[in-house]
């Protein structure tokens, strides 16, 4: 009995199995990276530890509510990381701005934009107001926000 032909047809199926396997492991793992550069870039630990003790500063010295109740746009506040931030070699931008005007931040760093875009897809609450922090170690960006509520009544 002739069994090459047999032989060859088997080859052919287990090499497209095998093949499946190897095209599904590679997609899944493509969307497991992807998924772990967002937390790494998006929820970056340091950068929600500096902006909590931004924000804790801010509310300590009333700084917060003056700046939501006057608010008008967005605002850069630059002044309170420059003493909390200064045993890391990063470069600093804190933003107050509430989800309407996220989009009329001044940054022209592209990361910023897509990192505004993903909050504008993954934001729940769009009533209150959001401090966000960008932040830049050794040309890398590294973004964090925490929601603000009014701590003043109407």
């Amino acid at each position: 009995m002739n069994n090459k032909g047999f032989m060859m047809t088997e080859v052919v199926v287990v090499s497209v199995i095998v093949l499946s396997v190897l095209v599904t492991m590679y997609v899944s793992y493509g969307k497991l990276f992807t998924g772990f550069k967002e937390k790494i870039n998006y929820y970056n630990p340091d950068s929600i530890y500096k902006l909590a003790n931004v924000r804790d500063a801010m509310i300590k010295d009333g700084t917060l509510n003056t700046l939501i109740k006057e608010y008008t746009s967005t605002i850069k506040i630059d002044s309170y990381c420059k003493g909390l931030c200064n045993e890391l070699k990063s470069t600093n931008n804190i933003y107050i701005s509430n989800y309407g005007d996220l989009k009329k931040i001044n940054n022209t760093n592209q990361t910023f934009k897509d990192y505004i875009a993903f909050l504008e897809n993954n934001i729940e609450n769009k009533n209150n107001y959001y401090l966000i922090i960008e932040t830049e170690v050794y040309n890398n960006y590294y973004y964090s926000y925490l929601e603000v509520e009014k701590l003043w009544k109407n």
